[in-house]
């Protein structure tokens, strides 16, 4: 038995800055719509935990995604598969909608080289320092995403993404 070509899922790769994230929300071309994704469920603390994250430039894992177009052809569409809860979160932040929780405070440097901590807890978006604010509305994310998926190969994506 020949094995001329697997039929395999092919994606791409893109990225989006956390300040893209909240136009596209608001602009509705990304969707937490579809049937495998669950509803927002991250309490404070862990959104917290992903703020944090985010300023002190930890890895944080890629959305993944089902591209399409919208009613009017042009402008395309993320149905997001997996991704939704730190999606929602950074959007959720920059909109000033909670303030952090019980985090470590970030260390540095001062103008003087000295070693300096800010506490960033207790703290909506819009009470950072810019350059913090700055810092989060720069920040990447890497997206995947796949056109044209069949039902199963979304529903089998999110169960293997989600059970490692």
């Amino acid at each position: 038995m020949a094995i001329d070509k697997i039929l395999k899922i092919e994606g791409s790769s893109i990225t989006w800055t956390c300040k893209q994230i909240v136009k596209m929300i608001d602009k509705e071309t990304i969707s937490f719509k579809n049937v495998v994704q669950r509803s927002f469920v991250w309490e404070r603390h862990r959104m917290s935990e992903l703020i944090w994250s985010i300023i002190m430039g930890f890895p944080i894992p890629p959305v993944y995604s089902e591209r399409g177009n919208a009613d009017n052809e042009k402008l395309k569409v993320y149905d997001v598969l997996d991704g939704q809860q730190r999606c929602t979160s950074i959007y959720k932040y920059i909109k000033d909608e909670f303030a952090l929780t019980e985090l470590k405070p970030i260390p540095y440097l001062d103008e003087e080289g000295n070693e300096c901590t800010i506490d960033i807890t207790g703290k909506k978006f819009s009470e950072l320092e810019e350059e913090l604010q700055d810092i989060i509305k720069d920040a990447t994310i890497t997206v995947k995403y796949f056109d044209n998926l069949e039902q199963s190969q979304k529903a089998d994506m999110f169960r293997r993404l989600n059970n490692g």
